[in-house]
């Protein structure tokens, strides 16, 4: 029914983060999944790109990053995702009033007493 788009969340959610605690290391050096060799040629890069560069240098290129089309793709995708996001978390009430037919104050009695 509806509430499967619900449960679907939370089981990709919860895959998501069993995934991410398995994979994810702050350092190279802790991962587990990567060969030595892949260690060494990380954190030697690493080491040369820290030593070239001088924080006083760096100017961000905000023209090109602005005109960019990868750029204008990625707010064009964002708007939308926050669009729909939005509009579902604003028409859900309704849409469970209407035409699931719920009485909305009951359930929102019964919700905000989790949140107490």
């Amino acid at each position: 029914g509806w509430s499967l788009i619900f449960y679907s969340a939370a089981v990709f959610g919860f895959i998501w983060s069993i995934i991410w605690i398995l994979f994810y290391t702050n350092s190279p050096r802790n991962h587990r999944f990567i060969s030595t060799q892949e260690k060494e040629y990380i954190l030697q890069n690493n080491q040369q790109q820290l030593s070239n560069s001088n924080k006083n240098d760096f100017h961000a290129p905000w023209r090109a990053i602005f005109t960019s089309p990868a750029c204008w793709a990625l707010f064009i995708i964002h708007t939308c995702n926050n669009w729909g996001t939005y509009t579902f978390l604003t028409s859900t009430p309704k849409y469970m009033d209407e035409v699931l037919k719920f009485n909305i104050k009951s359930v929102c009695k019964r919700m905000h007493k989790q949140f107490i």
